[in-house]
């Protein structure tokens, strides 16, 4: 499940008063925004104009704000428009003609200019505090999209591990009743790479992570099983994984599994020395660019593989690999020891070709 992380703004404080005032006060309040800008343009008017007979022609940005905030672009070029003949008749109401610019043309084309780009930047800002909010939305809705599917994954992952499990169980069944030894033997290599697809689903269930898993974990996991499943209590069986995890998609998790279990039971069956305790080493190598080395040796005897090359272990673990854009390798020197080198990216869809 991904964790619900708080939404951090990058508005500032400034930031969310000035939306305030634009959204709670001026667009709710029209009007009286309106009013109350024009009586604090004629109040300051009065006082430094007529009062202290101070030049005040660019308090009239005062209402032209509030009229740009409100109206946007429009409301802004209109007032920028009215803007010096609202001054031209408060000067002469006042008396102080003197206040009026000299060059009014130049005056006028200010106030356009001023009041046009004032529209527009307040216009654009109110765009992009609605933007973000139907980003924000639209985030959220997505968030809770993806919890709901990580959750029937979940879900899926519960059933198909019950299922495989119903699986292994009736071959096991089936083996019980059968006193042949290459039927019961082919039984339970069957039941074992069963258990080794199940084992997937099982951890994907129980960590949580509806689509990738540690290989590392996984394969210790698996390991661990194909040793109690020989019966074998002296194989000893030496492990080497990088430091840190290795996140795997499950897709790859299911073909390595695979791999795995044939090269590690064909160690179990091949691998044993005449005399000795037989040992398996298995080790992953990050060679770097999402390229990964799996090599897995024995000290026994080894096999051929020109006479096991029809048999299903040999072709599985070559159709396998291709899936993991991977090239296998064996080398028989004092013992059989396998190479896999392969990519971490997401594979294609599995179609089996045995």
């Amino acid at each position: 499940m991904i964790s619900n992380q708080n939404y951090k703004s990058i508005l500032t404080p400034f930031d969310k008063k000035i939306n305030f005032i634009l959204f709670r006060i001026l667009k709710n309040h029209k009007y009286k925004s309106l009013f109350i800008a024009l009586a604090l343009y004629v109040i300051i008017l009065l006082i430094f104009g007529d009062f202290l007979k101070i030049s005040c022609n660019y308090f009239v940005l005062i209402p032209l704000i509030a009229f740009s905030f409100v109206y946007g672009f429009p409301g802004g070029l209109l007032f920028g428009m009215m803007a010096l003949p609202l001054n031209i008749m408060m000067f002469y109401l006042m008396g102080q003609m003197f206040f009026v610019p000299e060059n009014l043309y130049i005056a006028e084309l200010s106030g356009l200019l001023v009041g046009g780009i004032t529209g527009y930047q307040s216009e654009y800002f109110i765009k992009l505090i609605k933007e973000i909010e139907v980003r924000r939305t639209a985030e959220t809705l997505l968030r809770e999209s993806l919890e709901d599917k990580e959750l029937l994954l979940k879900e899926v992952n519960h059933r198909v591990r019950n299922n495989l499990n119903i699986i292994k169980s009736l071959i096991q069944l089936h083996s019980n009743k059968m006193e042949h030894p290459i039927f019961r033997e082919e039984c339970d290599k069957l039941k074992d790479r069963v258990f080794s697809i199940s084992l997937i689903h099982e951890q994907l269930f129980l960590e949580n992570q509806p689509l990738m898993l540690d290989l590392p974990c996984y394969m210790d996991t698996l390991l661990d099983n194909l040793v109690l499943s020989i019966k074998k209590q002296d194989v000893r069986l030496n492990r080497q994984w990088p430091d840190t995890g290795m996140p795997i998609s499950s897709y790859r998790v299911l073909y390595l599994g695979l791999i795995v279990h044939e090269v590690v039971m064909n160690s179990l069956k091949y691998g044993c020395p005449a005399d000795g305790t037989p040992e398996i080493f298995i080790s992953l190598d990050d060679l770097g660019r999402n390229q990964y080395l799996l090599r897995i040796s024995d000290n026994g005897s080894g096999f051929d593989p020109q006479t096991s090359a029809k048999g299903l272990g040999l072709r599985m673990i070559e159709t396998l690999s291709q899936h993991l854009d991977g090239s296998v390798r064996w080398e028989f020197d004092e013992g059989c020891c396998f190479f896999l080198e392969f990519s971490n990216k997401q594979p294609e869809v599995f179609c089996s070709n045995l």
